[in-house]
């Protein structure tokens, strides 16, 4: 490889707007023997020896090195313009997933789907587990928060079941939600990181609503409070998962019923 095409690896991996030519050039390691031969004692200034520390710690050894370094910086503050990119990252993992499932979320697809260098995914989320979980928290999040939002805003238990009736077709008829559903449930299974990302999700879909259960029945004790947020959350997730088994499931009569349980009439 030629010095111009070093020099131009170099240049892209320094045009990442979170790290500068002198970071990248403390983070090249490099043999005694190379760090000899661009040492200071020779004439050459600090440009000099950037770049003849690129041209010989440019292999395996170096490309670690920077990507080490990027995933250490994960949880340092970042600017408005990096957690916008960031924010990208997570959006394009999660249209990923949709499309096709965890297997097509890998670093290479979800940076090229954002415009992105896949250094930052190193560097906003630690490599690809962490972006994987980022981008289950965000999945799960759209799956649940519309319908804690409508559920939340309901008169009372009846008016809350009306709403499940008017909004549990649109929810099943919405492919993209059914498949980030499907990818949650598989991928919680198979990668604890993915399932505590989901758990938290339903946990805090559990507190919505018990909080929401605590403002309509005040006399209620903490516990049946959580108890009938975890029973309601339940019943959705339920309906929406023998949706995936079998679309014709009589959804309608079973919100009938339980509103026939909430009404006391049999």
């Amino acid at each position: 490889m030629g010095v111009t095409d070093n020099g131009q690896r170099a240049g892209s991996l320094g045009a990442a707007p979170e790290i500068g030519r002198e970071e990248l050039a403390r983070f090249f390691k490099l043999t005694p023997a190379e760090l000899a031969f661009v040492g200071s004692g020779r004439g050459r200034g600090p440009p000099d020896r950037l770049g003849l520390q690129v041209r010989c710690g440019f292999g395996l050894t170096g490309t670690i090195c920077y990507l080490n370094h990027m995933t250490n910086l994960v949880g340092r503050p970042i600017s408005a313009r990096g957690q916008r990119r960031r924010e990208q990252l997570v959006e394009a993992g999660v249209v990923l997933l949709a499309e096709a499932g965890w297997p097509a979320v890998t670093t290479r697809a979800v940076a090229g789907r954002a415009g992105a260098n896949v250094a930052l995914i190193h560097y906003h989320f630690g490599g690809l587990p962490g972006l994987h979980a980022a981008i289950a928290s965000r999945a799960a999040g759209e799956v649940l928060t519309p319908i804690v939002d409508v559920l939340v805003a309901a008169a009372g238990p009846a008016d809350a079941v009306e709403t499940l009736r008017r909004l549990l077709p649109a929810t099943t008829g919405n492919d993209r939600v059914l498949r980030l559903v499907a990818e949650l449930v598989a991928g919680a299974g198979r990668d604890p990181a993915l399932g505590e990302a989901l758990r938290d999700a339903l946990r805090t879909a559990r507190v919505r609503l018990a909080e929401r259960l605590g403002e309509l029945y005040p006399n209620w004790p903490h516990g049946r409070r959580i108890g009938a947020a975890t029973v309601a959350l339940a019943l959705l997730d339920g309906l929406m998962l023998h949706y995936l088994l079998d679309g014709e499931i009589p959804a309608g009569e079973a919100l009938a019923a339980l509103d026939a349980l909430i009404a006391g009439t049999s």
